[in-house]
């Protein structure tokens, strides 16, 4: 994917399992995830810089149920603590 990739099309929802404000933190964490076979993203938000935020999210959904569900899901299974959350128009994929 792209880093113009748009975060809020038909599927603007998914589980976020971390914040970080260094980049290479949430690759890492994005990496860790991916190894337990989850759908994985890292979304950047805010300007270019030390006010970026760099999100870890899991999945796509379209719905905010779905969203849910699959927070369930990862805090069942993987016991990761999750949470729905929408993508906001300037959230951009970077991984």
């Amino acid at each position: 994917s792209k880093t113009t990739t748009p975060t809020n099309g038909d599927t603007p929802f998914s589980v976020q399992i971390g914040a970080f404000k260094v980049h290479e933190n949430a690759s890492q964490r994005a990496e860790e995830l991916r190894k337990l076979g989850l759908e994985v993203a890292v979304v950047a938000r805010g300007p270019e810089g030390d006010a970026t935020w760099y999100y870890v999210r899991v999945g796509r959904f379209t719905t905010m149920k779905e969203a849910r569900d699959k927070a369930s899901a990862v805090k069942k299974d993987q016991n990761l603590d999750g949470f729905p959350v929408r993508a906001e128009p300037n959230d951009r994929e970077v991984n």
